[in-house]
Parts: structure tokens; C-alpha cells; sequence
């Protein structure tokens, strides 16, 4: 149950983020997105690592763009989203390749 609030607080977030006026507030909402994600990630259930390739692939893919969110500066943002594509294609052709 907790996970599952955490997680509704994160999409509230990240939709408070889409209708930000401003990049400080939408920086300030992405920024409670990603300590929401954390909590979430902690109060989840135990899983399995990811032990598949495709798999660890899309979890780098996903911290990349989660950081691009974060970044301060379009430089650095753009530095994290090419790292994130990068991995999205790794993660479709060893996808592919399974």
C-alpha cells in the first residue's frame, strides 16, 4: 500500500510538472518526482534483479533520462539524453536478440 501512494504522489508530480508555467517549478516538481520514485523503490516488495541484458539496459535508459530531468544546464541535459537513446537501442537489439 505504501508503494502504491508513493508511486500516485510521483504522477502527481510529474503531471504538476507538465503544467508548470515555469522551468523553476517544473525543475521543483521533477525534483519531488524523483525523491517519490526513491521512496517507492524502497517501500516496494522484494524482487529479483534485473538479470536479463534488455533489462539492465532499460534501467539505464531510465536513470539517464531521470537525470536529464534533473540536469542543470542543456548541455548536460542533452549529454544524459544521448547516453539514454544509446541505451534504449542497446536495449531493442539485445531485446530482439533473445
Amino acid at each position: 500500500m505504501e508503494h502504491s501512494y508513493w508511486l500516485g504522489r510521483r504522477r502527481a508530480s510529474l503531471a504538476n510538472a507538465a503544467k508548470a508555467s515555469c522551468a523553476a517549478a517544473r525543475l521543483v516538481h521533477y525534483d519531488l518526482a524523483g525523491r517519490y520514485s526513491l521512496r517507492a523503490d524502497a517501500a516496494a516488495p522484494a524482487t529479483t534483479p534485473c538479470t536479463t541484458e534488455a533489462g539492465y539496459y532499460g534501467q539505464l535508459e531510465t536513470g539517464a533520462r531521470w537525470l536529464a530531468a534533473r540536469a542543470g544546464d542543456s548541455a548536460e541535459r542533452h549529454r544524459h539524453l544521448g547516453m539514454a537513446n544509446r541505451y534504449a537501442a542497446l536495449r531493442l537489439v539485445t531485446a530482439d536478440a533473445a
